[in-house]
């Protein structure tokens, strides 16, 4: 949905350095973190990584949201993290500045090397299988775990309620940790960011590659646009005089706001699909200790057959009487989406406002 249009202020700020992040491990890992959210480094022995591989495959957790829309109605979606591979004789390459990274068995020097570590977390499934749970070993933000299995036992467990706890580390401490190091705050982020607050009283982080494109009275809007995809954050500011407490008024109000701003260059809206082949979400989610509604689901374009994902997360800032609406919706067509929308989670659990 190239060219929208909309009635706005346009603003432009130059670029430069990078934030940096809490370290929690044991010795400081400088170097920042590398990669995509949602992407895993699973790191195994050469002799056992085809087992170890064959064992990932059978990760079953999906995103309830990311239908594969190519096929939608095979009822298929997209897993949860995107696993790839590496032995543990490329300790001497750069691979370990992965931002997650899972240790399988006794990887030689990578599992050597988180003995000098203290784990943040240790568990267990309920077939006693240890998971261990690191931060900033190699690279900073990081997120490190060991799972402490024979690699020909993994597929099997895999297959249990390993994926289960896994899935529950990896996601919990990846909203904590915020973006890779190489999407950190800069300059640039670090301006636009003080510009909200001084205009609006709240604030959030967000990668480098958004753009500052329209603000008004009511509307803060970034994007980043490619010749391959694109991706949005429309934020909108409205008083609280109408709950959101319900799916419907979710949905209303976002529709209302859409249809208001986002258009193609041919006047079509983007909607919420109705269609039943794109599940659609109204969720309570915790976010620094506040209860915040999330409504998550597919756009489409009226008249076209253009669609994508959008997660929309209302902050009621009862002080000031009025909600602040983080959404975040993209166009990928044929492309995996997982890491494009797990973007938008890390973006709004980073929202924060005057008390």
């Amino acid at each position: 949905m190239r060219n929208f249009i909309a009635s706005a202020l346009i603003l432009s700020i130059g670029i430069s350095s990078i934030i940096s992040c809490k370290n929690t491990s044991k010795t400081a890992a400088s170097t920042p973190s590398e990669g995509l959210p949602g992407e895993v480094l699973v790191v195994g022995d050469e002799d056992n990584l085809d087992e170890i591989k064959d064992a990932f495959s059978s990760f079953s957790i999906e995103d309830p949201i990311l239908v594969l829309a190519e096929h939608a109605e095979e009822k298929k979606h997209e897993k949860a993290f995107n696993f790839w591979f590496a032995r543990s004789e490329s300790w001497e390459t750069n691979e370990k500045t992965a931002s997650m990274v899972v240790v399988v068995g006794d990887a030689k020097k990578f599992a050597a090397a988180l003995k000098d570590h203290k784990p943040l977390k240790k568990t267990k499934t309920a077939n006693d299988i240890a998971l261990k749970l690191y931060s900033n070993v190699w690279s900073t933000p990081q997120t490190v775990v060991h799972i402490d299995c024979k690699p020909e036992e993994l597929k099997a467990q895999m297959q249990g309620d390993l994926a289960k706890e896994l899935y529950r580390l990896l996601y919990t401490q990846e909203l904590a940790q915020g973006f890779p190091g190489t999407l950190a705050s800069n300059a640039y982020t670090d301006s636009v960011s003080k510009l909200i607050w001084n205009n609006y009283g709240f604030t959030f982080q967000f990668p480098p590659q958004f753009r500052l494109e329209y603000t008004n009275n009511e509307v803060v809007w970034l994007r980043q646009e490619t010749q391959k995809f694109y991706r949005h954050l429309f934020i909108n500011i409205f008083r609280d005089s109408i709950s959101m407490d319900s799916m419907n008024a979710a949905i209303a109000n976002r529709n209302f706001f859409t249809s208001k701003y986002v258009k193609n260059t041919e006047g079509m809206r983007a909607l919420i699909s109705e269609s039943a082949l794109f599940p659609l979400q109204y969720t309570n989610e915790n976010m620094h200790g506040q209860n915040v509604k999330v409504l998550r689901g597919w756009y489409h374009e009226e008249g076209t057959f253009n669609r994508g994902p959008f997660a929309r997360y209302y902050f009621h800032d009862t002080k000031n009487h009025r909600y602040i609406a983080v959404d975040g919706f993209l166009f990928a067509p044929n492309m995996p989406r997982q890491s494009f929308y797990r973007i938008f989670d890390l973006i709004a659990n980073s929202v924060k406002w005057n008390p």
